[in-house]
């Protein structure tokens, strides 16, 4: 009913998206690039980005970071895990928000010399994908 031939990417974020979806979107769309990313508010929103190629091999990552962002995981204590383990995510970054309005005790638990603590649970693979 529309003509849809000029999409060139679809993207999106969240959680990890079920593997047939990027076959899907491909079968679709086959000219479009498929994608996905992490981020959250405190990273101005994307810090990750699976897309093109990258995301067909490896539909269950969220991405590599750009070079102008860090990431680490890390264990209950705030030290590196060995690369592979799952441990609680940190991003650093220029686009990293500084702190909370108003808020020092929030700030304190969440933002750590540059870093920011997401809370969130991951592994890096590697190639240093999320």
């Amino acid at each position: 009913k529309y003509d849809l031939s000029s999409i060139a990417a679809i993207s999106y974020g969240g959680a990890p998206s079920a593997p047939e979806l990027v076959s899907t979107i491909k079968k679709r769309f086959p000219d479009a690039a498929p994608g996905n990313g992490w981020g959250m508010t405190e990273t101005c929103a994307t810090a990750t980005l699976n897309i093109g190629e990258d995301y067909v091999n490896r539909p269950g990552s969220a991405g590599a970071p750009p070079k102008a962002v860090e990431l680490k995981i890390c264990d209950p204590d705030g030290n590196p895990v060995p690369q592979g383990e799952v441990g609680e995510l940190w991003c650093k970054g220029a686009m990293n928000c500084k702190a909370y309005w108003n808020r020092p005790e929030a700030t304190a638990e969440t933002f750590r010399d540059g870093w920011v603590v997401t809370g969130d649970l991951a592994r890096l693979d590697e190639e240093g994908f999320l």
